[in-house]
């Protein structure tokens, strides 16, 4: 489908999407309930939502998502990619409820395409676990982490760079608890991760050095 492939260009815009879109609704190439629409659709709201225009990305995402629920059904695998993006700009917005809720809607479909633990199932946990921590349910953000860091484990080894990820945001949350050895024990192994399969100045590895700087300097422990 040309349209999709000219969409995923790196200087592709809402106005040239706009412009395909209707082009190829007016000519008659596609129809108006066609799946292809539906991925037009969500195409547009990505990219409105990169160039900051939320509220045109969620009309896109929302139109997205309903047109492939009455095409593909509401347990298909594309309505749950549509519902993940949907929860990625609720979060952006600060719309803690309407991202939990989608987030929680797409991982049921993942769990039913993909079989239990998967790689897409553990990216959306971990979103989760960012709405969660946003909304200082730090309880409900371990849990989605820890779920996350499990899954990418076992599927991606104990060095890969989504596991350091994982661990991070552990660390974080177990810093805002408080618990500042399992904090520690954290922010180290993901560090150790990120150093070796990162470049020294990476910023994602100075990221780490300051909360373990941080906590160092909550200790006391200044020469570290």
């Amino acid at each position: 489908f040309v349209l999709l492939i000219i969409s995923s260009c790196t200087n592709f815009t809402p106005q040239r999407s706009t412009t395909l879109f209707l082009w190829n609704t007016q000519v008659g190439k596609i129809k108006k309930d066609h799946k292809h629409v539906g991925d037009v659709l969500n195409i547009m709201g990505v990219v409105y939502a990169k160039n900051g225009s939320h509220k045109k990305a969620l009309k896109c995402l929302n139109d997205s998502l309903s047109m492939r629920r009455t095409v593909l059904g509401d347990k298909h695998i594309e309505v749950g990619l549509a519902l993940h993006n949907i929860g990625n700009l609720a979060a952006k917005e600060g719309d803690h409820r309407k991202a939990i809720a989608s987030y929680e809607e797409a991982l049921g479909i993942k769990r039913e395409a993909y079989g239990p633990e998967s790689i897409s199932e553990a990216k959306t946990l971990h979103s989760l676990g960012l709405v969660h921590n946003q909304a200082e349910n730090y309880d409900a953000a371990l849990k989605c982490f820890k779920h996350a860091l499990s899954i990418r484990k076992e599927k991606l080894g104990d060095s890969h760079l989504d596991v350091a990820f994982s661990l991070n945001s552990i660390g974080k949350i177990y810093k805002k608890q408080g618990d500042k050895n399992n904090a520690m024990e954290c922010f180290s192994t993901s560090m150790n991760i990120k150093k070796s399969l990162l470049a020294s100045d990476h910023i994602s590895i100075a990221e780490t050095i300051s909360e373990i700087s941080y906590i160092h300097e909550e200790n006391g422990d200044i020469e570290n």
